[in-house]
Protein backbone atom coordinates (compact mmCIF):
# COMPACT_ATOMS: atom_id res chain seq x y z
CA UNK A 1 0.00 0.00 0.00
CA UNK A 2 1.15 3.81 -0.50
CA UNK A 3 -0.34 6.78 0.44
CA UNK A 4 -1.46 8.98 -2.27
CA UNK A 5 -3.37 12.35 -2.60
CA UNK A 6 -6.64 13.38 -4.00
CA UNK A 7 -8.03 16.40 -5.54
CA UNK A 8 -11.36 17.51 -6.42
CA UNK A 9 -13.07 20.94 -7.06
CA UNK A 10 -16.88 21.69 -6.20
CA UNK A 11 -17.84 21.35 -9.79
CA UNK A 12 -16.93 17.70 -9.79
CA UNK A 13 -18.60 15.13 -7.35
CA UNK A 14 -16.04 12.84 -8.15
CA UNK A 15 -12.18 12.97 -7.02
CA UNK A 16 -9.26 13.05 -9.34
CA UNK A 17 -7.31 10.11 -9.23
CA UNK A 18 -4.83 9.85 -6.85
CA UNK A 19 -1.21 11.59 -7.45
CA UNK A 20 2.05 10.86 -5.56
CA UNK A 21 3.32 13.82 -3.14
CA UNK A 22 4.84 15.50 -6.19
CA UNK A 23 2.38 15.88 -8.80
CA UNK A 24 0.09 16.37 -6.03
CA UNK A 25 1.62 19.41 -5.15
CA UNK A 26 1.88 20.96 -8.67
CA UNK A 27 -1.67 20.07 -9.07
CA UNK A 28 -2.37 22.04 -6.31
CA UNK A 29 -0.20 24.90 -7.36
CA UNK A 30 -1.99 24.88 -10.77
CA UNK A 31 -5.59 24.93 -9.65
CA UNK A 32 -5.03 27.63 -6.93
CA UNK A 33 -2.81 29.50 -8.96
CA UNK A 34 -6.05 29.66 -11.71
CA UNK A 35 -8.22 30.61 -8.97
CA UNK A 36 -9.11 34.29 -7.69
CA UNK A 37 -8.39 34.79 -3.75
CA UNK A 38 -8.19 36.02 -1.07
CA UNK A 39 -8.09 32.17 0.09
CA UNK A 40 -9.64 30.15 3.42
CA UNK A 41 -8.32 27.21 4.58
CA UNK A 42 -9.69 24.52 6.95
CA UNK A 43 -8.10 21.52 7.87
CA UNK A 44 -9.64 18.31 9.99
CA UNK A 45 -7.00 17.89 12.92
CA UNK A 46 -6.24 21.72 13.44
CA UNK A 47 -9.61 22.95 12.63
CA UNK A 48 -9.83 26.58 10.81
CA UNK A 49 -6.69 28.45 9.69
CA UNK A 50 -8.12 31.72 8.78
CA UNK A 51 -9.21 33.59 6.11
CA UNK A 52 -7.07 36.28 3.86
CA UNK A 53 -4.40 33.61 3.04
CA UNK A 54 -2.42 34.32 -0.67
CA UNK A 55 -2.00 31.52 -3.25
CA UNK A 56 1.79 31.20 -2.06
CA UNK A 57 0.55 30.84 1.43
CA UNK A 58 -1.60 27.85 0.51
CA UNK A 59 0.84 26.39 -1.31
CA UNK A 60 3.57 26.81 1.38
CA UNK A 61 0.70 25.60 4.11
CA UNK A 62 -0.14 21.98 1.70
CA UNK A 63 3.67 21.45 1.03
CA UNK A 64 3.17 20.77 5.30
CA UNK A 65 0.09 19.16 4.94
CA UNK A 66 1.86 16.52 2.56
CA UNK A 67 4.69 16.19 4.66
CA UNK A 68 2.68 15.30 7.94
CA UNK A 69 -0.58 14.61 7.21
CA UNK A 70 -1.62 10.42 7.73
CA UNK A 71 -4.31 8.73 5.80
CA UNK A 72 -7.77 10.05 6.29
CA UNK A 73 -6.82 13.76 6.40
CA UNK A 74 -8.98 16.34 4.49
CA UNK A 75 -7.89 19.97 3.83
CA UNK A 76 -10.39 22.52 2.20
CA UNK A 77 -9.27 25.41 0.61
CA UNK A 78 -11.82 28.13 -0.29
CA UNK A 79 -11.72 31.33 -2.66
CA UNK A 80 -14.64 33.37 -3.44
CA UNK A 81 -15.76 31.28 -6.48
CA UNK A 82 -13.94 28.03 -5.63
CA UNK A 83 -14.24 24.90 -3.44
CA UNK A 84 -10.98 22.33 -3.39
CA UNK A 85 -11.19 19.40 -1.26
CA UNK A 86 -7.95 17.41 -0.49
CA UNK A 87 -7.75 14.34 1.01
CA UNK A 88 -4.61 11.92 1.49
CA UNK A 89 -5.56 7.96 1.07
CA UNK A 90 -4.07 4.46 0.90
CA UNK A 91 -3.67 3.44 -2.67
CA UNK A 92 -3.16 -0.84 -2.71
CA UNK A 93 -0.43 -1.40 -5.82
CA UNK A 94 -2.31 -2.15 -9.44
CA UNK A 95 -3.09 -5.95 -9.87
CA UNK A 96 -0.96 -8.00 -11.35
CA UNK A 97 -2.49 -11.33 -13.37
CA UNK A 98 -0.55 -14.32 -13.48
CA UNK A 99 0.24 -16.07 -16.68
CA UNK A 100 -3.58 -17.04 -17.52
CA UNK A 101 -5.39 -16.61 -20.87
CA UNK A 102 -5.65 -13.40 -22.14
CA UNK A 103 -9.27 -13.35 -22.00
CA UNK A 104 -8.99 -13.93 -18.36
CA UNK A 105 -6.61 -11.28 -17.12
CA UNK A 106 -9.11 -8.55 -17.12
CA UNK A 107 -11.93 -10.59 -14.89
CA UNK A 108 -8.83 -11.69 -12.71
CA UNK A 109 -7.81 -7.52 -12.70
CA UNK A 110 -11.63 -6.33 -12.11
CA UNK A 111 -12.10 -8.92 -9.22
CA UNK A 112 -9.34 -8.36 -7.35
CA UNK A 113 -8.89 -4.70 -7.71
CA UNK A 114 -12.66 -4.20 -6.35
CA UNK A 115 -13.47 -6.89 -3.97
CA UNK A 116 -10.59 -7.18 -1.44
CA UNK A 117 -12.70 -10.19 0.21
CA UNK A 118 -11.99 -12.53 -2.31
CA UNK A 119 -8.77 -15.05 -2.03
CA UNK A 120 -7.33 -16.53 -4.95
CA UNK A 121 -7.94 -20.16 -5.15
CA UNK A 122 -6.00 -20.83 -8.28
CA UNK A 123 -6.30 -21.35 -12.23
CA UNK A 124 -3.87 -23.89 -13.11
CA UNK A 125 -4.69 -27.68 -13.34
CA UNK A 126 -4.03 -30.31 -15.30
CA UNK A 127 -6.75 -32.21 -14.66
CA UNK A 128 -10.31 -33.51 -15.45
CA UNK A 129 -13.61 -32.87 -14.15
CA UNK A 130 -14.46 -34.29 -11.04
CA UNK A 131 -16.53 -37.45 -12.47
CA UNK A 132 -15.35 -37.13 -16.14
CA UNK A 133 -13.10 -38.04 -18.34
CA UNK A 134 -13.04 -34.20 -19.85
CA UNK A 135 -9.90 -31.93 -19.21
CA UNK A 136 -11.09 -28.91 -17.24
CA UNK A 137 -10.82 -25.58 -18.51
CA UNK A 138 -7.79 -25.08 -15.17
CA UNK A 139 -5.50 -27.41 -17.67
CA UNK A 140 -6.11 -25.52 -21.09
CA UNK A 141 -3.25 -23.60 -21.81
CA UNK A 142 -1.35 -21.86 -25.22
CA UNK A 143 2.24 -20.47 -25.70
CA UNK A 144 2.85 -17.96 -23.00
CA UNK A 145 -0.05 -18.79 -20.83
CA UNK A 146 -1.45 -21.42 -19.12
CA UNK A 147 -4.99 -21.88 -17.38
CA UNK A 148 -8.54 -20.74 -18.69
CA UNK A 149 -10.20 -20.91 -15.64
CA UNK A 150 -10.31 -18.88 -12.44
CA UNK A 151 -11.60 -20.05 -8.90
CA UNK A 152 -12.07 -17.16 -6.26
CA UNK A 153 -12.62 -17.89 -2.49
CA UNK A 154 -15.12 -15.95 -0.70
CA UNK A 155 -16.09 -15.49 3.17
CA UNK A 156 -19.55 -16.82 2.49
CA UNK A 157 -22.81 -17.32 0.24
CA UNK A 158 -24.11 -13.88 0.28
CA UNK A 159 -20.44 -13.49 -1.15
CA UNK A 160 -20.59 -15.90 -3.47
CA UNK A 161 -23.39 -14.98 -5.16
CA UNK A 162 -22.85 -11.62 -5.24
CA UNK A 163 -19.20 -12.20 -7.11
CA UNK A 164 -20.73 -15.08 -9.33
CA UNK A 165 -23.47 -12.57 -10.16
CA UNK A 166 -21.21 -9.12 -10.90
CA UNK A 167 -19.53 -11.26 -13.41
CA UNK A 168 -22.32 -12.22 -15.44
CA UNK A 169 -23.53 -8.91 -15.60
CA UNK A 170 -20.24 -7.65 -16.79
CA UNK A 171 -20.03 -10.34 -19.32
CA UNK A 172 -23.43 -9.87 -20.56
CA UNK A 173 -23.64 -5.63 -20.84
CA UNK A 174 -22.80 -4.32 -23.97
CA UNK A 175 -21.19 -1.47 -22.59
CA UNK A 176 -18.66 -3.24 -20.51
CA UNK A 177 -15.45 -4.06 -21.64
CA UNK A 178 -15.59 -7.49 -20.22
CA UNK A 179 -19.01 -8.24 -22.55
CA UNK A 180 -18.59 -11.04 -24.55
CA UNK A 181 -15.40 -12.32 -22.55
CA UNK A 182 -16.97 -14.93 -20.34
CA UNK A 183 -17.86 -18.56 -21.18
CA UNK A 184 -18.92 -19.80 -17.59
CA UNK A 185 -19.53 -19.22 -14.10
CA UNK A 186 -20.71 -21.66 -11.55
CA UNK A 187 -21.07 -21.09 -8.00
CA UNK A 188 -23.06 -23.07 -5.36
CA UNK A 189 -25.34 -25.64 -7.73
CA UNK A 190 -25.87 -22.64 -10.40
CA UNK A 191 -24.19 -22.34 -13.53
CA UNK A 192 -24.59 -19.75 -16.36
CA UNK A 193 -23.06 -20.15 -19.58
CA UNK A 194 -22.80 -18.17 -22.40
CA UNK A 195 -25.15 -19.69 -24.88
CA UNK A 196 -28.15 -20.72 -21.86
CA UNK A 197 -27.60 -18.11 -19.51
CA UNK A 198 -28.50 -19.23 -15.89
CA UNK A 199 -29.80 -23.15 -14.99
CA UNK A 200 -29.18 -25.68 -12.56
CA UNK A 201 -25.41 -27.16 -12.21
CA UNK A 202 -25.53 -31.17 -12.00
CA UNK A 203 -21.53 -30.84 -11.21
CA UNK A 204 -19.77 -31.51 -7.82
CA UNK A 205 -21.20 -28.36 -5.69
CA UNK A 206 -19.00 -25.48 -5.80
CA UNK A 207 -18.11 -23.71 -2.46
CA UNK A 208 -16.21 -20.94 -4.37
CA UNK A 209 -17.14 -18.82 -7.76
CA UNK A 210 -15.29 -20.62 -10.69
CA UNK A 211 -14.96 -18.38 -13.64
CA UNK A 212 -13.60 -20.19 -17.44
CA UNK A 213 -12.89 -18.46 -20.68
CA UNK A 214 -13.03 -20.19 -24.16
CA UNK A 215 -9.43 -20.49 -25.26
CA UNK A 216 -6.12 -22.81 -25.56
CA UNK A 217 -6.64 -26.53 -25.56
CA UNK A 218 -6.45 -29.48 -23.28
CA UNK A 219 -3.33 -30.58 -21.15
CA UNK A 220 -3.24 -34.64 -20.91
CA UNK A 221 -4.07 -35.39 -17.13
Amino acid sequence: MSTQYTFRDQDDDHPEQPRRAMAFKLRVRTKVGRAKGPFHIERDDDGDLGPDRTAREVNRIVRQWVNTSKVGARMDIHSPKDLFVLKVVEVAPPVQAPDIAPALVPVYVRVFSNYGWVTNLGNWYCRFIAGTRTVSRHGYYASGWKGAAQDFGCPDGAHLELLGNAIVHWATDPTDPLHGNVDTVIYHDRIWTSGSGWHHYTGVYHYHVHVDVSAGGPCSP
